[in-house]
């Protein structure tokens, strides 16, 4: 993804092989007892993440639906992308807890409100979401490093870079909704978010 550093991705896999290694090695030599890698807290919090995430999807996913009944397809289909971005993030937040032997109870998803007032008001309602969001990850490295947790910092800063993008784009649609309001305008917006 453009903006987000490659060595992140790679720091994170090679921390991951890491943990792997260590797990194989301690098997190896009849460990008994399983090393969590996570602070019981980072657990819980990483769990409560991958709802947080998968409601994420739930938002983009309302927002898709919400442009697509008033026959907006570039707007719609940039709610669906970014709809299926989050439940990339999902998978990934949920494949490291799984990969640091922490098994996430898959928390309930609440959900989104159905309906808007404007185009505006749901590019907001998009932005104000991805905010919360940046928040719930500054939080989860902070944690990481009070625990010296390396491996956690690296995912969590990966989220917030990716985050610092996800406000970009949503912020300068929202920017660009306000200036067209509701009439001929919006249609040609809905041209420009057209593949």
């Amino acid at each position: 993804m453009s903006g987000i550093p490659a060595n992140l991705e790679q720091l994170l896999a090679k921390q991951l092989t890491n943990i792997k290694q260590a797990q194989a090695a301690e098997e190896r030599a009849g460990a008994v007892q399983q090393t969590r890698f996570l602070s019981s807290e980072m657990a819980a919090l990483l769990t409560r993440q991958v709802g947080r995430e998968l409601f994420s999807y739930y938002v983009y996913l309302g927002l898709y639906n919400w442009f697509a009944d008033l026959g907006l397809d570039g707007l719609a289909g940039f709610m669906k992308k970014n709809a299926d971005e989050e439940l990339k993030h999902t998978e990934k937040v949920n494949a490291y807890l799984v990969d640091t032997n922490n098994r996430p109870a898959l928390p309930a998803v609440e959900a989104p409100a159905p309906e808007y007032d404007s185009a505006v008001a749901v590019a907001q309602a998009a932005l104000d979401h991805e905010i919360s969001v940046t928040a719930d990850w500054k939080n989860i490295h902070g944690l990481a490093v009070n625990d010296n947790d390396p491996t956690t910092m690296a995912l969590a800063l990966w989220f917030v870079t990716e985050q610092i993008e996800e406000e970009d784009k949503t912020m300068k649609l929202v920017q660009k909704l306000k200036l067209a309001g509701d009439g001929l305008a919006l249609l040609q917006i809905d041209e420009m978010y057209k593949e």
